[in-house]
């Protein structure tokens, strides 16, 4: 029997040194199903039946050593794919959470104890009306949202901004009837039904604003989508007024007026009698002149309804007029 070269060989599912009688582990490649592999006692190196010398199949050999192997699995090789950084090395070494959560460290506002992560300065319950941030000193956590109250302000003033960062009066007034715009009540707008716009004395360059006697009304009448209480005014011309003029046409509303006023002056001559009517009921009689003279303030008849229509009757000039304009001041009812 020829002597072989015996080399040692570690078979992965097994603790056995094999002894393969093969020149060179290259040829492991080409060992058939029914070839033996040997084990030899150091001691004793007879082969065969009354030797020590113990064989196996090659086929049996490898079943046995698949037997105990785990197959094969996708994730490992996904994670053979992976290197580690040493952070995640140093995270997967971590004895206990406490040393992970030491090891994330903490950030910003976030922070860790035994019960896990949370706001700095955090409170299981902080109350209602709280607020995150933080105090006079910089402590974060939960307070109070702040209360107070702005003084040095007065009573039914509305306020401004006085500066960049303060705040006071400024010269609007509202005591829930009136609303006053001034120290010296410049303008002011007040009623309850109806919102009046009036003006003091001193007031100037206002637009809309006239005399204190005087009161601009602006209800708005939803119903017939007009201004009710705006006073108007209308003016006519007519060349060389006579006597024999009468019961001329020249206004009809399109809707129910009352008249506040009549005015007019004349060009030429010294003056001329003006009546205005409904061509019936007469309401005012004025004597136009060249100092444009009005009615005496009372005035009677003054109701106009919808498309009635509006004459004056000319009398008792004086001299020879050669122009006159007449107006009438009214307002929607």
């Amino acid at each position: 029997m020829n002597k072989k070269k015996l080399i040692p060989i570690l078979i992965l599912g097994f603790l056995s040194i094999a002894a393969v009688q093969v020149p060179d582990l290259t040829n492991l490649a080409t060992v058939a199903s029914d070839d033996k592999f040997y084990i030899i006692d150091k001691s004793d190196l007879t082969d065969g039946a009354n030797g020590t010398g113990k064989r196996i199949d090659w086929s049996v050999l490898k079943a046995d050593a698949q037997s105990g192997m785990q197959a094969a699995d996708a994730d490992l090789t996904t994670y053979a794919g992976i290197t580690p950084s040493a952070n995640v090395q140093s995270l997967l070494g971590a004895a206990d959470y406490s040393a992970i959560r030491t090891l994330l460290a903490t950030q910003m506002s976030i922070t860790h104890d035994a019960s896990g992560y949370r706001l700095s300065g955090d409170a299981g319950s902080p109350g209602n009306s709280k607020y995150y941030g933080t105090d006079g000193s910089g402590t974060k956590g939960f307070y109070a949202v702040p209360s107070g109250t702005i003084s040095g302000l007065t009573t039914n003033t509305i306020p401004k901004a006085t500066s960049a960062s303060t705040i006071g009066d400024s010269s609007i007034v509202d005591n829930g009837t009136t609303i006053t715009i001034g120290a010296g009540t410049d303008a002011q707008m007040s009623g309850s039904a109806s919102a009046s716009l009036s003006a003091d004395s001193g007031v100037t360059n206002h637009v809309n604003v006239v005399a204190a006697t005087t009161t601009i009304n602006n209800t708005l009448d939803v119903a017939q989508g007009k201004i009710t209480s705006e006073i108007k005014e209308f003016c006519k011309t007519l060349e060389t007024p006579t006597d024999a003029d009468d019961n001329i046409p020249f206004f009809l509303p399109k809707n129910n007026i009352t008249v506040t006023g009549v005015y007019g002056m004349t060009q030429g001559g010294t003056s001329i009698a003006g009546t205005i009517s409904d061509g019936t009921n007469a309401f005012e009689a004025v004597t136009f002149d060249a100092d444009g003279q009005a009615d005496d303030g009372s005035i009677t008849n003054a109701t106009f309804t919808a498309n009635e229509r509006m004459e004056i009757d000319f009398a008792a000039p004086t001299g020879t007029v050669n122009w006159i304009t007449w107006c009438i001041r009214y307002k929607n009812t």
